[in-house]
Formats: C-alpha cells, structure tokens, sequence
C-alpha cells in the first residue's frame, strides 16, 4: 500500500462535499424531483436538502479565499526573497478571482432570494451569471494561455547556446552591471531592470548567468550582496553600525531575506561572522 503524506490527506479533504451530498441522495433517497426542488415537502428531507443546496453554494467562497490567499504569500515570498513581485500577473490574477467573487455572490443572491422575485427576475438573473461566467471562463483562458507561453520561452532559455564571441560579449556586459555600476545594491532592482541596464534582453542574461555562472538570476544577485554585507561588517566605516544599517546598505529591503540568504552562503548569522572576523 502507498504511503500518503500529509499533503495527500490534505487533497482529499477536497472530495468531502461531493461524499456529503452522496451520503445524503442515498440516504434519504432523494430523487431529481426532489433536488430541482419540484415537489416541496417539508420535514427533515427537505431540511437537509435546504442545507445541501445552501453547502453547495457557499463551498466555492472558501476556494475563492483561499486562492487569494494564496497570491498574497506568493507575492509576499517573492518580496522576502528580494525580488520585486511582477505587478501586472498579479494585478490580472487578483482580477479574476475578484470576478469569481463577485459571481459567487451573485449565484448567492439569486438563490437566497429568489424565491421573493419574480419568474422574469428570475431569469434575468440567471442570464447574467451566464454571461458572468462566459467571461470568468475566457479571462482564465487568456491567462493560462499567457503563462504556457512564459513556459515555453523559460525553456527556451534554459536551452539556449551561445557562441564563444558571443557569450564573452553577454558576460562582460553583466560584469559591467556588477562591478561598475553596481546594481546589486539597488533594493528594487529585478531581472527586467537588470537588463535594461546592461543592454540585454532578460531572457538572455538568464541563459548566460546559468551557462557561464551555474546560477539562477536570484542567487547571483544576492551573492554580490552577501559579499557587500561581509564586507560592509568588519570593514572601520562601519565598525558600529547595526545590523539593519548593513542590510540597508548591501542591497536587501527585507531582513529576513539576508538572514537566510547570509546563513545559507556563510554558514553564520552576521553577527557571528562580525565577531569572529573583528
């Protein structure tokens, strides 16, 4: 028998209201009269099959929540990792789902009280979910369809050869970036200002700092940072300052991200390092 993980008995919890309303058609043998709620009967049948109606409609909205939340850590782990969050992706995700609310509210709505509407209300109502869903349907269309094509040139860096001339020439101008202008220590620099600055596209200045450097565009960057830090802690202009000046001052806008990024390269916190190379 395979071994499930926490993260497989988590993926099963999404199956559990599909197994409630099972559990509820079988038995209490609940027919389609009964669900499109042709023939009202009251008691505890249709108690429970107001309730199911009612789980069913609002399931969705933690789904919604749930997956703005899940863009708020995205965003907040590409922010502590020191890298400015691409806006418009997340301006075009958060829209979406803000759409998915508002037809969840709507859907809401029309059921809670459509019965005090009239049958032309009714219907008008329903139209406009319709229509609602039409374009919720086409936006995520265009969004995957924007993501696959970010794939496929991610694939198509990752693959890329220079020639020799070539590739010399790509690496002198990120050095250049590096080590003349410096551009490690600007807090809001990511890849697409990185290129604009050393004159390359970003695709490229990812293919050669994975081919000539054996890293990505993150750990490059932070690298020269680190090595700023180290020696921005030990160096006499700096002998008292804090720690948080030194992030400051080494390119970092989040503390957390230097701890970690300190720690992982130099195997101590900073003041370790500054103690022990005072």
């Amino acid at each position: 028998m395979p071994n499930l993980n926490i993260t497989s008995y988590r993926t099963l919890v999404h199956f559990l209201p599909a197994v409630v309303g099972l559990l509820v058609v079988n038995v209490f043998n609940v027919n389609s009269d009964d669900w499109r709620q042709v023939a009202i009967r009251t008691g505890i049948k249709r108690q429970l099959l107001d309730g199911l109606w009612m789980f069913t409609k609002i399931v969705p909205l933690f789904y919604i929540l749930a997956s703005f939340n899940v863009v708020y850590k995205s965003r907040q782990l590409l922010q502590q990792s020191n890298l400015t969050a691409p806006k418009t992706e997340y301006r075009i995700a958060n829209t979406i789902l803000l759409g998915f609310f508002i037809h969840w509210l709507w859907v809401f709505v029309s059921y809670a009280f459509g019965r005090m509407l009239s049958v032309s209300a009714n219907e008008a109502m329903g139209l406009a979910g319709n229509y609602l869903t039409f374009l919720l349907v086409n936006g995520l269309f265009f969004f995957n369809l924007i993501k696959s094509r970010e794939s496929a040139e991610l694939i198509e860096v990752q693959s890329k050869v220079f020639s020799g001339d070539e590739l010399d020439e790509k690496v002198k101008a990120i050095e250049c970036g590096i080590h003349e202008q410096k551009l490690y220590l600007s807090q809001t620099i990511n890849l697409d200002r990185f290129a604009e600055k050393t004159g390359l596209r970003p695709r490229d200045v990812t293919a050669v700092i994975k081919a000539h450097y054996h890293s990505n565009f993150l750990e490059f960057i932070n690298g020269f940072r680190i090595e700023e830090a180290k020696r921005l802690l030990v160096c006499d202009e700096f002998k008292g300052e804090s720690i948080e000046i030194i992030i400051n001052h080494s390119g970092f806008n989040s503390s957390s991200a230097f701890h970690r990024a300190f720690k992982s390269i130099v195997q101590m916190t900073p003041s370790e390092y500054r103690k022990k190379n005072s």
